[in-house]
């Protein structure tokens, strides 16, 4: 008899695991009551002491017990396989997307980059470009557009571009800078787009219900944000390159127009110089005082014009005997200017730039180089405008730099520094602050 309550008790034992895999978790523990009710009945039936059927009730409850906490272990195990299996997945997409956007351009990079946010959970997604201190949407998707451009003093992508760091607003309804139409928007997700330690852009995540974005899509927007900044490095790059080459052409075309130029303007003064020595050489002694004084104030007024053509020339001749490969860096306007300041008036959009504390692209030796020549033959004061995008050094209306050998000097100069020339009658200097391309259109 004892045998058999053995056996009762391990296809019990067995029952109650498969019960716990099995049956739906709303039947689960009235099966597992009914198989101990039923073994225990039977093991009592059978004959079995009152002390050995309570031993067997207790037993087996606790049998029940342990395949239930296993059964739930298992489960969770599963559970976090599966999300494990699909964040590797996502991280996976991301990666690939991610190799792709930073050799693309700006506005392929952000139609890839909002296709990812989107695959990773994001009810809507957006990039905009930041310039001039004005966030400009690039592409959106399922993201609610502004009524036009916004100051980085609005929105949320302001706040996110002036503190230069991610944001998370986890009930964007209650949010400060929540902006007008949004009213579908639970939370957000804001990141910068930073290239060349410059915030260009912001990339947002949306979600429509209230809550904190999970680690993994927080994760996942500041990486495609570090690729899209690659992006912009790529265009600046491009642009740089375009620029050079102009620079670079204008450049061959301005050195070989200048041997044409020196040759212009010697020939009329030597064409001078050599009339007036042949007459007082033949009929000196037959003219005039006047005459001959006349004659005299024209070969001096002469030979001082042919000296400002061989200084030019003797100018022309060191910078090409001294040149080099142009080094433009980031530099400081204040070394730039300095040997100059009593001669500048500066006009800034940001007071806090009229001390001059700002960095431009240029090669400074060269540019100092030009600016003295250009004060020498203008003698008049420079105006610094300064904005955000670039600072522009303008000689005053009615002040030209008459000698065109010395003008098309200076252009060179200014060229191979690696600024902007508009014009020199009156001059005007484009230095870049920043060297971002145009407007992104889409």
């Amino acid at each position: 008899m004892g045998e058999v309550v053995v056996a009762g008790m391990l296809l019990v034992a067995a029952l109650t695991i498969a019960a716990s895999i099995v049956v739906p978790k709303p039947l689960r523990t009235l099966t597992n009551v009914l198989l101990i009710g039923g073994a225990t009945t039977v093991s009592w039936l059978a004959g079995v002491s009152p002390a050995e059927v309570v031993l067997i009730g207790v037993l087996l409850t606790l049998l029940a017990i342990t395949s239930m906490v296993l059964e739930q272990e298992v489960r969770s195990a599963r559970a976090e396989q599966r999300h494990a299996q699909e964040a590797a997945a996502r991280r996976s997409a991301l990666l690939a997307a991610a190799r792709d956007i930073a050799d693309l351009d700006v506005e392929e990079a952000a139609a890839v980059a909002l296709r990812s946010l989107r695959r990773l959970g994001f009810d809507g997604a957006g990039v905009a470009i930041v310039r001039d201190g004005i966030v400009m949407p690039v592409r959106l998707d399922n993201l609610p557009a502004t009524a036009g451009p916004l100051p980085v003093t609005e929105g949320v992508a302001g706040r996110a571009v002036r503190q230069r760091q991610t944001l998370n607003v986890t009930d964007y309804q209650q949010d400060p800078d929540r902006l007008p139409g949004r009213d579908r928007i639970g939370a957000m997700v804001v990141t910068p787009i930073v290239s060349q330690d410059d915030v260009v852009g912001v990339i947002v995540g949306s979600s429509e219900t209230i809550g904190p974005p999970s680690e993994s899509q927080r994760e996942a927007i500041e990486v495609i944000a570090g690729h899209l900044g690659a992006a912009f490095d790529n265009r600046r790059r491009v642009e740089n390159q375009r620029l050079l080459l102009q620079r670079m052409d204008r450049l061959d075309a301005m050195r070989t127009a200048f041997v044409d130029q020196v040759s212009d303007e010697l020939r009329d003064p030597l064409t001078v110089v050599r009339s007036a020595g042949h007459t007082l050489g033949a009929h000196g002694s037959s003219l005039s005082p006047e005459a001959r004084s006349g004659l005299i104030d024209r070969l001096c007024g002469q030979a001082g014009r042919l000296q400002q053509i061989v200084d030019v020339v003797l100018d022309f001749s060191r910078f090409q005997a001294t040149h080099r490969v142009s080094r433009q860096h980031w530099v400081d306007l204040q070394t730039v200017v300095a040997p100059f300041r009593d001669h500048l008036e500066v006009a800034a959009s940001d007071p806090g730039d009229r001390d001059l504390d700002v960095r431009i692209h240029v090669d400074g030796e060269l540019l100092r180089y030009a600016l003295a020549l250009l004060l020498e033959e203008a003698q008049g004061p420079l105006t610094l405008t300064i904005d955000a995008q670039e600072v522009v050094l303008t000689v005053d209306d009615g002040v030209q730099v008459r000698n065109p050998l010395t003008r098309s000097l200076i252009e060179q100069l200014i060229l191979e520094a690696g600024a902007t020339l508009e014009a020199t009658d009156p001059a005007t200097i484009q230095l870049p602050r920043f060297d971002l391309a145009q407007d992104v259109r889409v």
